[in-house]
């Protein structure tokens, strides 16, 4: 009664199938009934990922605000490496970062930056280490490359050259646009599920240089050049091995 009722009233003032023969009228009241309920089962399955999903995404970042945590204790040694020692040695934590092994540079900056002992800084450089390392996991680790070999380290020089009550804040709109480009549906290359700003980071980089070992990454792994097509244009993307 409780579904036959609102389902005689939607369907009479909708259609008016009072007209209609009875096993029609039975027939439809059935249909919109089924119908109605497989939309709730599907609505309450839908609010249940979605908490499910809210619930995970609140278990990464308290995760990763601990791990934050941790780090901001450790040496910049540890975090960044030490090009001076050993022969050079990798993060402790980040070892396959692109932007702490791209013919040091990176990891120069990252560390001159940290150099006042500032906690704030050290703690942004940190949350771009991070986002570097969920990049690899989201789009794989040649998609992510160029911007993180090539770009990244390029917009950290130009940052260095600023005074140094500018530097946290260059570091957080650094920040803020990779975390647009990953997090937000529009700035995602359709063609290939990655982010605009990454493909666009790979095309300039092949059009430069060819391949990343030709601006400065340095690695021991091989390297496999993939080529892709994108808008009638052959592209190249640097997949690194492991």
């Amino acid at each position: 009664a409780d579904e036959i009722m609102p389902a005689i009233r939607v369907n009479d003032g909708k259609a008016n199938i009072s007209k209609f023969p009875i096993s029609f009228q039975v027939n439809k009241l059935m249909t919109w009934m089924v119908t109605q309920r497989e939309e709730a089962a599907e609505a309450r399955l839908m609010d249940h990922a979605r908490m499910l999903s809210e619930e995970s995404a609140r278990e990464c970042a308290s995760k990763q605000e601990v791990e934050e945590m941790k780090l901001l204790t450790q040496p910049i040694s540890y975090l960044l490496g030490d090009e001076n020692r050993n022969g050079g040695t990798r993060s402790g934590y980040f070892s396959d970062s692109f932007l702490l092994n791209s013919s040091k540079r990176g990891r120069s900056l990252l560390s001159g930056f940290c150099s006042g002992n500032d906690d704030h800084t050290k703690k942004l450089i940190i949350k771009i280490l991070f986002l570097e390392k969920k990049s690899f996991k989201w789009y794989g680790r040649s998609n992510v490359a160029a911007y993180f070999s090539n770009d990244l380290p390029k917009l950290l020089e130009d940052i260095a050259k600023k005074n140094s009550s500018e530097v946290a804040k260059s570091i957080r709109d650094i920040i803020n646009t990779i975390e647009k480009a990953m997090y937000s549906l529009a700035e995602q290359d359709t063609s290939f599920g990655v982010p605009k700003l990454f493909v666009r980071a790979t095309e300039c980089a092949n059009e430069e240089h060819g391949s990343l070992k030709n601006f400065g990454y340095e690695d021991d792994n091989e390297v496999e050049i993939v080529k892709c097509a994108r808008e009638s244009k052959t592209i190249q993307i640097v997949d690194l091995i492991d």
